[in-house]
């Protein structure tokens, strides 16, 4: 069994290995690149005048590459400033109106180390002078602001010592959704702001120091759509722009997912007033040429072509990922689920309609029917037609809250509801046994510790990354097979176990020190 295991491992590793590292002698991060499609998506109803909308495009930089997608529909104009690259849309609203645009992105990670002598003694201030003005929202010339800058940098020697005091001040300032237009003084004030409000601060303090900093504009590109953006900072350090994110805490560095659309203290999106006006941003990571140069199996090629579904096949190899994350939460951590396969089934539904929709989705589902099941019990209903009646319920329930979402745009009007539906239904039957079998409060138990895996699923099975991994490599499912060998011998007390058995392990001392 040992040997088996082992070579499932190292055949499938080194096999992989080989090939990445016989294709990458520059050894760049292939399986890190990041390459997304962004569509900005705006509509409009019901107003018959003449309106306008005015955005951003990002533009090209040392750690970013725009290739504008040729699309159809309104176009807008291009309005290039001194920093910016503007958007603009003008013409008379007729009737419902949808906007679009699409860009791909190819972003990369930048990270730098400043230099402890660093020294901005002798940079020029004319070219700065924007840069280091006070403005009505970023207020670096008022008392209060000057005052905390220098209780900040008291005693500190380097000029990289004082922007670490600054920027790790404001990043410990808890962090706030908040809405509203927040100053640098506001958020000073209320200890508690937006990453708009922290920028602003960051921005302030800076200028007060005398570094030259402004805000910069942009997204984050996770999967999905998405109505917000994000701001950053970016501070004049050892001449170039260095960024700091006092938000999610990076540093003199940015992740590969930010993507930086316009500088200054801007609004991603101005338009018209009186206008119903609704917008979101769609994104989408696109795969790299370079997965299919590594690829033996022909899968990329055929699912280029249209002779294999890309879905299925991700779902195929996604299938045993999943379930061997069941198996560990079960058998190593000690939590109880409907089945093995079904948290991965959920998972997957849940990545199909969004994990908080289907949450409330399946949650309320078997809500009904736990009902459903405790009211039949008490008729004394027989198990086989209990059930249909349970399915019929599950059915028509389904069928409103599916229709109910859709119209409430909690769901995409995309969304393909026949397989969570289905899911459903069996998780249905499951619960409704474990209510009969043992009680409804035992059978939450499981849902939620189902609920919990199923989670974890989730997180893990939504990488993009991971999908193409696996469609590139799909012989790593063999280190699965090998890494279950193991797994199944196992042997030791799962987690929650030990602080069951740990009152045992006292047992005798106790009794002892008793005597």
């Amino acid at each position: 069994m040992k040997f088996t295991a082992y070579l499932s491992i190292l055949i499938s590793l080194v096999w992989v290995g080989i090939r990445i590292a016989t294709n990458l002698p520059d050894n760049s991060g292939v399986l890190t690149e990041k390459s997304y499609e962004v569509t900005y998506s705006f509509t409009l109803e019901g107003i018959k005048e003449r309106m306008r909308i005015n955005t951003f495009m990002p533009q090209d930089s040392d750690r970013q590459h725009i290739k504008r997608i040729p699309s159809q529909g309104t176009l807008p104009q291009f309005i290039p400033d001194q920093k910016n690259m503007r958007l603009r849309w003008e013409f008379p609203l007729q009737a419902d109106t949808t906007i679009s645009f699409t860009f791909e992105a190819k972003t990369r990670a930048i990270a730098y180390v400043l230099d402890p002598e660093l020294n901005n003694s002798s940079l020029p201030l004319d070219p700065f002078e924007q840069e280091l003005k006070s403005t009505e929202v970023i207020q670096s010339d008022a008392d209060r602001i000057i005052k905390k800058v220098k209780a900040l940098t008291l005693g500190s020697a380097t000029l990289a010592e004082r922007m670490e005091r600054l920027y790790q001040f404001v990043y410990e300032i808890p962090s706030d959704d908040i809405s509203t237009l927040t100053s640098a003084l506001t958020c000073l004030e209320q200890m508690s702001c937006s990453c708009n409000g922290k920028s602003r601060l960051l921005v302030a303090l800076l200028r007060a120091e005398g570094i030259p900093a402004r805000m910069v504009g942009g997204l984050i590109l996770n999967e999905g759509s998405k109505r917000t953006s994000h701001a950053w900072v970016q501070a004049y350090l050892g001449n170039e722009w260095v960024p700091f994110d006092a938000l999610n805490g990076h540093y003199a560095s940015i992740p590969a997912h930010y993507l930086e659309i316009y500088t200054g203290d801007e609004f991603l999106i101005t338009r018209s007033k009186g206008i119903e006006f609704d917008y979101r941003y769609s994104i989408s990571e696109v795969r790299s040429n370079q997965y299919t140069k590594l690829a033996i199996l022909p899968l990329w090629d055929l699912i280029d072509v249209g002779q294999v579904p890309e879905k299925p096949v991700r779902f195929l190899l996604l299938l045993p990922i999943g379930a061997f994350l069941v198996s560990v939460f079960k058998n190593v951590i000690g939590l109880k689920s409907f089945g093995v396969f079904l948290p991965v089934l959920i998972a997957f539904s849940f990545i199909e309609i969004g994990v908080i929709p289907g949450t409330l989705f399946f949650t309320s589902v078997l809500f009904i029917i736990g009902l459903a099941s405790s009211a039949l019990d008490r008729w004394g209903i027989l198990q086989t037609p209990k059930m249909v009646i349970i399915l019929s319920i599950t059915s028509l329930y389904c069928l409103v809250l599916a229709f109910g979402f859709l119209q409430t745009d909690v769901f995409p009007p995309s969304s393909v509801l026949v397989f969570p539906i289905v899911i459903l239904s069996l998780i249905a039957e499951r619960f409704a046994r474990k209510v009969e079998e043992e009680s409804l409060k035992h059978a939450c138990v499981v849902y939620l510790h189902t609920l919990l895996i199923t989670l974890a699923c989730v997180w893990v099975l939504k990488s993009i990354t991971l999908q193409h991994l696996l469609v590139t490599f799909p012989e790593l499912i063999l280190s699965v097979i090998g890494i279950s060998l193991f797994l199944g011998k196992w042997i030791g007390l799962r987690v929650m176990e030990y602080s069951r058995f740990s009152a045992f392990n006292r047992l005798p001392e106790m009794e002892a020190h008793h005597v």
